[in-house]
């Protein structure tokens, strides 16, 4: 099976689009190029296939490798069919701006650096209350 992808992503949101149509327009996307990947080779496994009957006019088993047929794309279905998309924050639909949004296995990676206060100074509005004082 394939692995889960993972990682933190930030994705321009226009104004006038709702933050809800642009996670939905990331996960379809990425759906989409996930499932185009190439596929890895598939599976083989041994069977006893029968033989042509030999001179002796008795038929026997020849064994064989054959790919697993369970596992053909057009068997199973595509490789991911859902992809959960978190939303780092929720801009307002007039608002444009960065929209920061994580997969599932890099949800504790986002929600570390909002409490170590590393995305603080990259979003910091100087002169905006709680904004960078420094600047």
């Amino acid at each position: 099976m394939a692995s889960i992808p993972a990682g933190l992503f930030a994705v321009y949101k226009p104004p006038g689009v709702s933050w809800c149509r642009v996670r939905d327009a990331v996960r379809a996307r990425l759906l989409r190029e996930l499932n185009e990947a190439p596929e890895p080779p598939p599976r083989q496994r041994i069977r006893f296939l029968p033989a042509a009957p030999g001179a002796g006019g008795e038929p026997g088993l020849v064994p064989a490798w054959v790919p697993v047929l369970a596992e053909h794309p057009l068997v199973r279905g595509p490789r991911f069919r859902q992809l959960k998309v978190g939303a780092g924050h929720r801009l307002d639909v007039k608002a444009s701006g960065v929209f920061g949004g994580s997969l599932p296995a890099a949800r504790a990676w986002g929600e570390q650096a909002v409490r170590a206060g590393v995305l603080r100074g990259c979003m910091a509005v100087p002169g905006h209350p709680g904004g960078n004082k420094s600047a």
